[in-house]
């Protein structure tokens, strides 16, 4: 398991709270590598969780699981933290998917609700679907959506995040009504 957070006092957290406390937990054996892990160390930690399968979870800053970082022993990823830029946790989550890799990786993405971090998966669902329609559509496409000014791309974002509170006001009616 690879479990990614944005800071290191996240990481904290979930190590001193959940790892260590926890009843069910505490004998989980796990491993982690932040922004204060040497060069040294980083390697050591990543062979230990490669080649040791007692090691079951490992704990990483994203930046720190971003680019050249191979972790195809991993099966599972979970976000705990989310980035403003879509692309950082794409890329960590990359981590898992590598040539190599021989089962289905899942990902879980913690998300509280009416909490930033349901606002900031709003922003990277349009922040990607700019990124795909810049990439995939047409040159008319193109030239449209470069016309748009920085209000308009601001609108867009304010009727996403519309549409994500109505959805979530007409969730919380069904569950009144059950």
């Amino acid at each position: 398991v690879l479990i990614f957070a944005q800071r290191r006092q996240t990481l904290d957290l979930i190590e001193r709270q959940l790892l260590k406390r926890s009843e069910h937990l505490h004998n989980v054996a796990h491993l982690r590598m932040d922004g204060q892990t040497s060069k040294h160390d980083r390697d050591d930690v990543l062979r230990q969780f490669r080649e040791d399968p007692s090691v079951d979870i490992l704990m990483l800053t994203t930046k720190v699981g971003g680019l050249g970082l191979s972790l195809t022993t991993a099966d599972t990823v979970i976000f705990v933290e989310h980035d403003w830029n879509p692309q950082v946790d794409l890329q960590a989550m990359d981590r898992a998917h590598r040539l190599g890799q021989s089962r289905a990786v899942t990902v879980y993405r913690l998300v509280t609700e009416s909490t930033i971090e349901q606002r900031l998966m709003s922003a990277q669902r349009f922040k990607l679907a700019m990124t795909s329609a810049v990439v995939k559509e047409s040159k008319d496409t193109l030239t449209k959506i470069g016309g748009l000014s920085e209000s308009d791309l601001l609108a867009l974002w304010r009727a996403e995040m519309k549409e994500d509170e109505e959805e979530k006001k007409e969730k919380q009616q069904r569950d009144c009504h059950h």
